[in-house]
């Protein structure tokens, strides 16, 4: 494919060079250009692109791609007003993903993102649709299942993926698009058929200046509906939830268990490893739902995943049947052993929210002591560390703080900041040693007890000053299990 076909599509400002060029290849990581590639130097959150233009030029780029004026002997630079915008463009077009032959479910927020992207993939597989998934835990097309770098991938392994699904007659792709894919233009020029907002709880402070921000990334996605008829589909018991649906009031519907949402959830039964609950339609139909998940927040989770079913053309009991044949969700509210009467559960809840929610859940289904062990990630969101030690406090009997991927900063310092919120708890203590932290847990709970193991849920590593080790926790607690 030639630099001038690709020209003749984008918007640029101007070019310097040959533009008669066959481009290979593409990428904005440098170490990933071979002969005759295009490399697109983005001004990142921390580092400048632009300081890899000579190593992609010694791998073999012939083409730049900047939003600075740089001109280079024999290499061709082309000038852009946004390097991002541009990025997602040449890959589509690079990679021929022709995203009009798909139907695209796009679901954003806080927590819910994975459970509610698995629900509506295996119902609509279950109903004989050819299904894409793009998302936190894998990939998924076919019979190929692969793991995830990105909640969202970058643009250019988007459409690699995006044009391999196409090949494969995938009607649907069901995608969790996070507050960093919409910063950073990764799904720019996806037209989406349906939109689900979730949630929106404090997180990725870090990366966002506020909460206003953060939301103002999120609402972005809502602007690339297919058309003013294609249904975005909102969680109206969340703040946030109520700003959106304020905004695009027009092509909304709403789900949640107040009376002013359209699809409504009511006389909600949790039990040890289901939920019951009465769906209210915008018809005033009732139709009596099992989920094989625990929880209101997994309630909420189905309440998305029937709205966005029912507008793509299912009927309710159709959706109503296949739900009981939904598997387990990796790492989400998983049960992992019930060995000794003991229930050891592992959950990726990372949030204040998301671990109120499961505890909670919990507390409805527990004949004894409950026990948490957890921490929190390093060098993010330092300000929840308290608050999820209050949560923990308030539900849990039993409390162990561990390592949980803290990057570069220092374990024990994570846990004492967490240790703050969970003051004059009786039963507390930190063991930095994760499996360590596991083993005393199981080893120390008596029968009927209940013992969460939260943060890390479906991950299989431990990050810790820069170096990714092995480690997952489910794996750890069979282990535990199997030496005793």
């Amino acid at each position: 494919m030639k630099l001038s076909y690709i020209l003749e599509q984008t918007n640029y400002i101007k070019y310097y060079g040959d533009i008669d060029i066959e481009i290979e290849n593409l990428s904005s990581n440098s170490n990933e250009i071979k002969k005759n590639g295009i490399f697109i130097a983005i001004k990142g959150y921390n580092i400048d692109g632009n300081t890899f233009i000579p190593h992609a030029i010694k791998k073999g780029a012939k083409i730049i791609v900047t939003e600075n004026s740089f001109i280079f002997d024999d290499v061709t630079t082309v000038k852009v007003k946004c390097s991002r915008v541009f990025f997602a463009e040449i890959s589509k077009i690079f990679y021929n993903s022709n995203c009009d032959n798909l139907k695209f479910f796009g679901i954003t927020g806080t927590n819910g993102k994975t459970s509610v992207s698995f629900m509506i993939k295996s119902i609509l597989d279950l109903a004989n649709k050819k299904n894409g998934l793009i998302g936190t835990i894998h990939n998924e097309f076919s019979d190929f299942i692969f793991p995830s770098v990105r909640t969202t991938p970058e643009a250019d392994d988007l459409h690699k993926l995006l044009n391999r699904m196409e090949r494969s007659d995938c009607e649907n792709v069901i995608m969790e698009v996070s507050s960093h894919s919409i910063s950073q233009k990764r799904v720019h020029g996806i037209k989406f058929n349906m939109t689900i907002f979730t949630n929106l709880t404090e997180e990725h402070l870090d990366f966002h200046s506020s909460m206003d921000d953060y939301f103002r990334q999120k609402k972005k996605l809502f602007y690339q509906m297919k058309n003013n008829f294609s249904p975005i589909i909102i969680n109206i018991d969340d703040n946030y939830g109520l700003k959106l649906y304020e905004e695009f009031k027009s092509q909304s519907l709403t789900y949640g268990l107040s009376q002013k949402a359209s699809y409504r959830a009511t006389e909600i039964k949790i039990k040890k490893n289901k939920t019951k609950f009465l769906l209210v339609d915008p018809q005033n139909k009732k139709t009596r739902f099992i989920i094989p998940f625990i929880g209101i927040h997994n309630v909420y989770n189905a309440l998305a995943s029937v709205v966005a079913l029912h507008k793509s053309g299912l009927k309710l009991n159709e959706i109503k049947k296949n739900f009981l044949k939904v598997k387990d969700i990796p790492g989400r509210l998983q049960l992992v052993s019930k060995k000794n009467k003991k229930l050891i559960y592992i959950d990726y809840a990372h949030t204040e929210k998301a671990l109120l929610m499961v505890l909670q859940s919990l507390n409805l289904i527990r004949k004894n002591k409950l026990w948490l062990v957890f921490g929190c990630g390093g060098n993010r969101d330092k300000n929840k560390r308290q608050k999820m030690g209050q949560v923990a406090k308030f539900y849990a009997d039993n409390i162990i703080i561990t390592s949980d991927n803290p990057r570069y900063e220092n374990e024990l310092d994570i846990c004492n900041e967490i240790m703050i919120g969970c003051t004059n708890h009786d039963n507390v203590k930190i063991i930095l040693d994760r499996k360590k932290a596991i083993k005393t847990a199981i080893n120390k709970s008596q029968k009927n007890d209940i013992i969460l193991i939260a943060g890390k849920g479906h991950e299989n590593y431990q990050e810790i000053n820069g170096k990714m080790i092995t480690f997952n926790d489910a794996e750890v607690v069979h282990e535990v299990l199997n030496d005793k």
